[in-house]
Formats: C-alpha cells, sequence, structure tokens
C-alpha cells in the first residue's frame, strides 16, 4: 500500500531506492560470481576484458566486410558502365563496316 506525497506514491520512490540498490549490487555480485573457481572459461576473474576484445575484433570484422561490399557495389557498377561503352563502340564499328560495304 502506498501513501500519497504530492501527486507520486511513497511506492514508486521505495521502488526506485530498490533499482538504485539493486543496479549498485549488480556489478559486486558479477564479480563474485565469475570469480568463483568452477568458472575456468573465464581467464580474468571479475574483468570483461576478454569479451571487449573479442567484441572490439568482431566490431573490426563488421567494418572490414561492410567495406568490401560497398567496393563489391562499385566495382559491378564500374563494370556495367564498362560493358554499355563497349557495345555502343562496337555497335559504331559495325555501323561503319556496314557503310563501307554498301
Amino acid at each position: 500500500m502506498t501513501l500519497p506525497i504530492g501527486e507520486i506514491g511513497a511506492g514508486a520512490i521505495s521502488g526506485g531506492a530498490v533499482v538504485a540498490f539493486v543496479m549498485k549490487m549488480l556489478p559486486i555480485l558479477m564479480r563474485k560470481f565469475n570469480s568463483k573457481k568452477g568458472n575456468v572459461n573465464n581467464g580474468n576473474p571479475g574483468k570483461a576484458k576478454v569479451c571487449i576484445d573479442r567484441g572490439l575484433k568482431i566490431k573490426e570484422h563488421d567494418i572490414a566486410i561492410k567495406h568490401l561490399c560497398a567496393l563489391t557495389e562499385k566495382v559491378d557498377e564500374r563494370m556495367e558502365v564498362a560493358r554499355k561503352e563497349n557495345r555502343e563502340d562496337h555497335q559504331r564499328i559495325f555501323d561503319k563496316l556496314d557503310e563501307l560495304k554498301g
């Protein structure tokens, strides 16, 4: 049951305090969980250095893949323009050959 304080109930204030307490305690609890001896996959107990390094490496690879995709699109566009120009040039050559024959 909440007690009205202005337009906000006392429950809302105490709920906010609980959330703040949990947010402060969560990193401490996570460090304690990660530092257990049973967690052999964690090379640095209480730290996320390995995860951060892996995330940065994945980000670098993602950026490289995006750049490669953009470059292949540009190359495809340029090749299509070159094909069109070659077709036009060949058509002009065939037109001139037809004029010379006739």
